[in-house]
């Protein structure tokens, strides 16, 4: 398993840019991130998939268009590195993982294609996919499941107090 980089998923990268209920626990998972000098890698089509999420954030009135170009300007200059573009391999991997899964679009399979050619976790927000892959790719992991142990060590720390 390589430590040194961790693929994320474009649900995460949105709450580090727009406050969302479960913000907090995506800024920690960055700040660990950071703080351990991994690499966040994602596929090519992660920006196409930050604007879409915005798009649709902005036509429900959950955020501005304003914002939703100022959270784009913002995730650019975070460091992240795009893998792969244009390389028919990862997509011809992404198709394969989603044909065998069952998942019901290619999109997040490469998320997973990416993760298994880098050898690393990958990190989601989006629980349907999770229980669509758990059992089958051991490095696959949910950010809710992050929270929930976050929530346990602060009812810890609390009642050491």
């Amino acid at each position: 398993m390589n430590r040194d980089i961790v693929v994320v998923d474009a649900n995460i990268a949105v709450k580090w840019i727009v406050e969302e209920a479960d913000s907090a626990v995506a800024d920690s998972l960055l700040v660990e991130w950071n703080s351990q000098k991994k690499f966040i890698a994602v596929p090519d089509l992660f920006n196409y998939e930050i604007a879409n999420i915005l798009l649709k954030k902005a036509r429900r009135n959950f955020i501005t268009i304003a914002r939703a170009i100022q959270a784009i300007e913002l995730i650019s200059k975070m460091e992240i590195k795009v893998y792969y573009p244009l390389n028919p391999d990862i997509n011809i991997d992404a198709l394969e993982i989603a044909h065998t899964y069952n998942l019901p679009a290619a999109y997040d399979a490469h998320y997973l294609a990416l993760a298994a050619r880098e050898q690393c976790e990958f990190w989601t927000a989006d629980e349907r996919l999770y229980n669509s892959v758990k059992e089958h790719f051991s490095w696959v992991r949910l950010m809710s499941d992050l929270a929930f142990t976050l929530e346990i060590n602060v009812e810890r720390t609390k009642a050491n107090i």
